[in-house]
């Protein structure tokens, strides 16, 4: 019994541990794509369509040191033209449009 006791202990010692990891390096899924969607029609654009996220080095992606996430879209720009285009995204920030 004591060594069921010990192995329960060592699994929510580990799943912890996990979580604080997870919440350091990957803060970024936390961010929905709704956030994104947002902030390209605040800055005018239409049909927008979410391609990619990314939660991993986002500053070498050309986001800022405090963003977490990052998203790639197409959307219509307010030009009316297709466009490839990107949102960078902080916890206590808005997003920012990053033109590729």
């Amino acid at each position: 019994m004591k060594k069921l006791g010990s192995i329960v202990m060592g699994l929510v010692v580990l799943g912890v541990f996990g979580l604080v990891i997870t919440f350091i390096f990957a803060r970024g899924i936390y961010v929905s794509e709704a956030r994104a969607v947002k902030t390209l029609e605040t800055n005018g654009f239409t049909d927008i369509e979410i391609v990619n996220k990314d939660v991993f080095f986002i500053s070498w992606r050309g986001c800022g040191d405090s963003d977490v996430a990052a998203f790639d879209a197409k959307a219509i720009n307010p030009n009316g033209r297709l466009v490839d285009i990107s949102t960078c995204h902080g916890f206590l920030k808005g997003g920012t449009v990053r033109v590729k």
